[in-house]
């Protein structure tokens, strides 16, 4: 009889265990979306990139891992404004996923008539597996919205993003933006 009440107060203790994952899940979730209302209600405009990184670094709690931030100081890109969660998202990410991570590191490089903007870090990456998965609705550990949402905040301007990382090694996530969506104000001055 002793066992059978034993056995009982495991299971009502994996129920509650359960139901309280649920809950802060369910809570993430509602908080998440909360710092969204304003998705597609502003119209895009020049931003410089820099210091929407700076930004959002300011949002999260690095906890001794080193954000490295290399954007030029004249980048701009045609984005929403909004698109400074989307790089919340991804050093937020990089942190709570990358386990053995050090660093996180942000820059940008031309490549034919796109820019590509970078976000890497030194941690365990993305299995092979998954890396089609992570922008879906509903995959991944936390509220399961946060790289759709990011893809989606992305492609109201034109903008892409792919994960390229290595696993094992690294996560690297690249946003491309095409031609007419960024801007070296030190070159546009030039002209």
């Amino acid at each position: 009889m002793l066992r059978f009440i034993e056995m009982k107060g495991k299971r009502f203790s994996h129920f509650v265990s359960k139901a309280r994952k649920t809950c802060e899940q369910i809570i993430a979730t509602i908080s998440f979306t909360r710092e969204y209302e304003d998705f597609g209600t502003a119209e895009s405009r020049w931003q410089n990139l820099r210091k929407i990184i700076e930004s959002a670094q300011e949002e999260v709690n690095a906890d001794g891992i080193t954000i490295i931030n290399d954007i030029p100081e004249d980048c701009e890109i045609y984005a929403d404004p909004v698109i400074r969660k989307v790089f919340t998202t991804l050093l937020e990410n990089a942190i709570r996923h990358g386990e053995t991570i050090t660093k996180i590191h942000c820059f940008c490089t031309k490549d034919e008539n796109q820019l590509i903007i970078t976000c890497q870090d030194d941690g365990v990456g993305v299995p092979d597996d998954e890396k089609r998965y992570i922008f879906g609705l509903r995959y991944g550990k936390h509220t399961g919205i946060g790289l759709f949402l990011a893809k989606e905040i992305l492609s109201i301007t034109g903008l892409s993003i792919r994960e390229c990382g290595e696993p094992g090694k690294e996560a690297r996530f690249e946003i491309i933006v095409p031609e007419n969506e960024y801007r070296f104000l030190s070159e546009s001055e030039k002209k």
